[in-house]
């Protein structure tokens, strides 16, 4: 079965889609079925993983409206993709008890439901990007998730956002909406060699010492482009810092969630 990842943080700006699109992009590469879902109504995933957004045909709306008859879109031999348009933040307005269930259902399969099948079987890594807020979106990411990436930057207000999100964590596993949610690591974006950065960086090492990945990512604009030509920055810039040290975030991602 895959293993799900919900890439989240409560403050935006941290470079989330960035992490998950690359990281996607990456454990494809390396041979792995991939599974990679926008549940962002932002979409930005899904304009940088097709060239032109309206070709998608594999929209995440049909899970939260329980339409579950219908495949991930096909993007290359080890990628599938389900992405999302603005009309998913209507989703928000009508939240029922049901909503952050539905995701879970989708892809984990319904023990009373034998029509559908569990699309997991299909894959090694199923990467969900979040939108920077704790709805019903995130909630359903959270419950459907084995691990939680969270991406943040050395800045006051994203740490405020990584400290929300271990509240909820807590209150994931305290009200026993998923037992069984871990953190996968915190990966330092955006990484700028500043005073202020490297200080903010040392008070999470102490706050979170088992879960701060070794590998940073720098700021860089090659990494900044190579979404707007719908390649990871390891095709767009091989070689380059910050291709280098996607490489070696992948690595290190992949010992911590096997």
């Amino acid at each position: 079965m895959a293993k799900v990842v919900a890439v989240t943080n409560q403050k935006g700006g941290v470079g989330k889609t960035t992490i998950s699109f690359n990281l996607g992009l990456g454990l494809a590469e390396l041979g792995n079925k991939v599974l990679l879902i926008d549940n962002d109504p932002q979409g930005n995933l899904t304009t940088s993983i097709l060239e032109n957004p309206e070709d998608l045909s594999a929209d995440i709306l049909n899970i939260f409206n329980e339409n579950f008859d219908f495949k991930p879109q096909k993007i290359s031999e080890n990628l599938d993709f389900i992405g999302a348009t603005i009309k998913l933040a209507e989703i928000a307005d009508k939240s029922t008890a049901y909503l952050p269930y539905l995701l879970r259902t989708y892809l984990k399969g319904d023990e009373g439901n034998d029509n559908h099948e569990a699309i997991e079987h299909n894959y090694d890594y199923i990467i969900v990007d979040c939108l920077p807020s704790f709805g019903p979106l995130n909630v359903a990411a959270l419950i459907a998730a084995d691990y939680v990436l969270i991406p943040t930057k050395p800045a006051p207000y994203a740490i405020e956002g990584l400290v929300s999100l271990y509240k909820n964590i807590k209150k994931m596993h305290q009200h026993k909406l998923n037992t069984s949610l871990k953190v996968a690591g915190v990966l330092m974006n955006l990484v700028e060699s500043t005073n202020i950065h490297k200080e903010l960086e040392e008070v999470l090492k102490e706050n979170y010492p088992d879960d701060i990945l070794e590998v940073k990512i720098s700021k860089g604009t090659k990494l900044e482009e190579s979404p707007f030509f719908n390649e990871s920055v390891m095709e767009y810039a091989p070689g380059t810092k910050q291709a280098n040290q996607f490489n070696a975030f992948i690595r290190e991602f992949l010992r911590r969630v096997e």
